[in-house]
């Protein structure tokens, strides 16, 4: 999931001007290095600035447009400011969905770095028949006896 909605955070990053870009990909750089609350903390500030990006957008793309460009740059500023009015949002709940996924994988893969302690040894399971027997604790550390006499050769039967 975190790779679908990053690539999808990132095309619709391409509609969008390039201060938002830099400043969104400053917010997701800080959520890498940490762990699960950090890249939460990132999506959601990610959220935070493409909604507020959002609502400014149809004012600061016409006033920078037409303070680069003059009378051409206020009409370009105008339209990029419209679609930024929906691209930023979009990509804001990109970012969060995308933090949150993130935050998730890394969790599980940090609580599988031990495996849980062994309670009991492993069942004979050369039952009758090829069948798998009911688990005996007798048979279980007999044969780990057996094993260790033939130094953990586990195809000899």
């Amino acid at each position: 999931m975190d790779i679908v909605t990053g690539s999808l955070s990132d095309g619709f990053g391409t509609f969008i001007d390039s201060k938002h870009n830099e400043k969104r990909e400053q917010i997701r750089n800080v959520g890498q290095g940490g762990g699960a609350g950090k890249q939460i903390m990132a999506g959601v500030k990610g959220f935070g600035h493409g909604i507020f990006g959002g609502l400014t957008s149809l004012v600061t793309q016409p006033y920078e447009g037409m303070k680069e460009e003059g009378g051409i740059g206020f009409v370009t500023g105008l339209i990029k400011g419209a679609v930024g009015t929906v691209a930023k949002p979009v990509s804001g709940v990109l970012d969060l969905a995308s933090g949150a996924a993130n935050a998730v994988r890394d969790t599980s893969r940090s609580s599988s770095k031990s495996d849980p302690p062994v309670v009991r040894p492993p069942r004979c399971c050369h039952g009758p028949g090829g069948l798998l027997p009911t688990y005996s604790s007798k048979n279980a550390h007999a044969q780990k006896e057996l094993y260790k006499l033939n130094r953990n050769k586990y195809d000899e039967l």
